[in-house]
């Protein structure tokens, strides 16, 4: 939590090196500050001073006979309480037109002490990463079982075959009439068949 504090100036007219007085060049003092509002400006002047408040157009022409405030004794302090342009001249003869007048332009930014709570960022939302397991893939070295089965039979088959013509030569003519020629052919072509079963 952050505190912001602003407090409230005190500025005395004129400076540290200069005052309410005709020597002093009040305007160029004024327009160097930066007035707040709950900032106080305070006026230091000998006997033959005052201080009054007024209009723009008085203050232009140096008007001090219809002032809205007049003060006098030496110190007097102006609250800034609202914003807006203040308008000061001195009300004896003469010292107006000698500069002793100062328009003081005050800001809206209140100065009265204030906490400031930061507002906490709220918490980012942060998701997991979860790895996603790939997906297994079908063993393509896995042989179907009717395929696996197709193979055993014809292998059964073919050794078989081959068990009745080296065992039971005639028992093999008598089941396959065929001429020699014919029986050869036969006999050439089943080593093929059984060697291309064994090698898939």
């Amino acid at each position: 939590m952050l505190i912001k504090l602003a407090m409230a100036v005190n500025y005395t007219a004129g400076g540290q090196t200069g005052g309410w007085d005709t020597t002093t060049n009040l305007q160029t003092w004024a327009s160097s500050q930066s007035f707040l509002v709950g900032d106080n400006l305070i006026f230091l002047y000998a006997p033959n001073h005052d201080l009054l408040e007024v209009s723009k157009t008085d203050y232009d022409s140096c008007q001090a006979s219809n002032p809205i405030q007049s003060y006098s004794g030496g110190t007097t302090t102006i609250p800034l309480s609202s914003p807006g342009k203040k308008y000061f001249i001195c009300g004896t003869l003469g010292h107006c037109s000698q500069g002793m007048k100062v328009e003081i332009d005050t800001l809206a930014g209140s100065a009265s002490a204030a906490a400031s709570p930061s507002a906490n960022p709220p918490a980012s939302l942060v998701t997991p990463l979860v790895p996603t397991p790939a997906p297994e893939s079908a063993t393509s070295s896995e042989t179907p079982a009717s395929e696996t089965t197709s193979r055993y039979c014809l292998l059964h088959h073919h050794l078989t075959l081959h068990w009745v013509i080296l065992h039971h030569p005639l028992s093999f003519l008598q089941l396959n009439p065929l001429d020699h020629f014919g029986v050869g052919l036969q006999l050439n072509h089943l080593p093929h068949q059984l060697t291309k079963t064994v090698s898939l």
